[in-house]
């Protein structure tokens, strides 16, 4: 039993230190399997991409955390528990019928050589005074 046990205690070493290699060579500027930041760079040119790329993932992680929070509160907000009885409202008129006059005041203000944002103004506002 005790030549079993330091077989597998032996066989459990090699395979750590096998798997460990990839962090030996990945300091060498080479890539590795599952590698989630860049290599080491070799110019200041790539310093400055690495450290743009790292202000970028957290402007991400920030707009995603951001975006789960408010998930987060619509699905606490509005679950049939907190509204019961929900309005039968689906309609605005009042709201509706402004936003489709001054769509259709845009649509007569811009021409269709302006600018495509005037263009999707004018589409939607024909559309809404339907």
């Amino acid at each position: 039993m005790p030549v079993f046990s330091r077989l597998i205690a032996t066989a459990l070493v090699f395979v750590i230190l096998v798997a460990s290699a990839g962090a030996v060579f990945a300091g060498l500027g080479q890539p590795t399997r599952w590698q989630i930041n860049f290599q080491e760079s070799a110019s200041p040119v790539m310093d400055q991409i690495t450290t743009f790329n790292t202000f970028l993932f957290w402007i991400t992680t920030a707009i995603a955390l951001f975006v789960l929070i408010l998930l987060a509160i619509v699905i606490v907000r509005f679950n049939a528990r907190a509204n019961p009885t929900p309005s039968r409202t689906t309609h605005n008129t009042p709201i509706e019928s402004d936003f489709a006059t001054w769509l259709g005041e845009a649509k007569k203000k811009y021409s269709a050589e302006d600018s495509v944002p005037a263009n999707v103004l004018a589409a939607a506002g024909g559309l809404s005074s339907r």
